[in-house]
């Protein structure tokens, strides 16, 4: 056990009142204080981060005491609510489960009988290609041990991420973003992914403190667009536009919103946990047994002890 965490496995009345209250707020997998203070990190069982889609009883007692839907919890979301269950191997599963929402969004636009004339689905599947290669290898440098392999595949993933920027961009400044909610969350998914894949090989080879900056970077970028996605709602007149997308398309904007805002809250929440583990010497692999196999699936709030 950490001289510097405690581990629950039941939300502390303290947690559960101020939630309600408003005194506290969750973004994304950390519950901070209204003042920004860290109260806890909040972290999935091993079985949720590969992707289980069935809540027992006691982790539905859990959410609701955390006030967070069931949904937070769901396989589609691109990101895990801690960062220290991002292995190379459950990034892998996030982006199966990224390239089967692709597949959903194409169908979808299909029916809509959409013109999708400008999206270039050989690149697409070049580009997720090149990002499961990289986490492929990822997953086996780290396992084996041979972590002077991961600098190589970090110049990949910096590379993937320039790309989706540039997709996201491009779909801002064509103005179908909107238009195509779906497809745009998707990218940003995959941009998210890579940018936490990229991530994780710093820290493996420099510590928690080589990756929160990258983290940070990462989500300038992600803010950055995700504002630029946002701002025309607010002034619907001047993006006419945004008056012809339809019913279907304004459904699928309205899923794609929140899901995007969660994708950033837990980027945000990675950095407060590298940022916690440089501050305090915490190794990673140690950072990363805390809360595992012992809370029978439940979720594990990791508090920081006052020293």
């Amino acid at each position: 056990m950490s001289p510097f965490i405690e581990v629950l496995f039941e939300v502390p009345k303290e947690i559960a009142k101020g939630l309600a209250s408003g005194t506290m707020i969750r973004r994304g997998g950390v519950i901070q204080s209204t003042g920004g203070e860290v109260v806890a990190w909040l972290r999935e069982s091993p079985e949720f981060a590969r992707g289980a889609s069935t809540l027992s009883a006691p982790v539905l007692g859990q959410l609701q005491s955390l006030q967070m839907a069931t949904g937070v919890l769901a396989a589609g979301q691109v990101l895990t609510l801690g960062f220290a269950v991002v292995s190379f191997a459950v990034l892998n599963h996030k982006l199966n489960v990224l390239g089967s929402k692709m597949d959903g969004v194409l169908a979808d636009l299909a029916q809509l009988k959409s013109d999708v004339a400008w999206l270039d689905r050989r690149q697409d599947i070049a580009l997720v290609a090149r990002l499961r290669g990289a986490l492929d290898q990822g997953n086996w440098a780290y396992s084996t041990g041979r972590l002077e392999a991961l600098a190589s595949v970090r110049a990949v993933l910096v590379e993937v991420e320039l790309h989706y920027v540039g997709l996201l961009e491009g779909m801002l400044e064509a103005r179908n973003a909107h238009a195509n909610a779906a497809l745009f969350g998707t990218y940003q998914g995959y941009l998210a992914l890579a940018a936490v894949a990229r991530a994780r090989c710093e820290v493996a080879l420099d510590g928690a403190a080589a990756g929160a900056p990258s983290l940070q970077s990462a989500s300038k970028v992600l803010v950055a667009v995700d504002k630029s996605f946002r701002e025309p709602l607010r002034n619907v007149a001047a993006h006419p536009e945004l008056l012809r997308i339809g019913a279907e398309r304004e459904r699928a904007l309205s899923v794609a919103l929140p899901a995007m805002k969660e994708t950033l809250r837990r980027m945000e929440g990675y950095e407060t946990e590298l940022n916690y583990c440089a501050q305090n010497r915490i190794p990673l692999s140690d950072w990363e047994q805390l809360g595992g196999a012992e809370g029978n699936g439940r979720l594990a709030l990791l508090r920081p002890k006052a020293l």
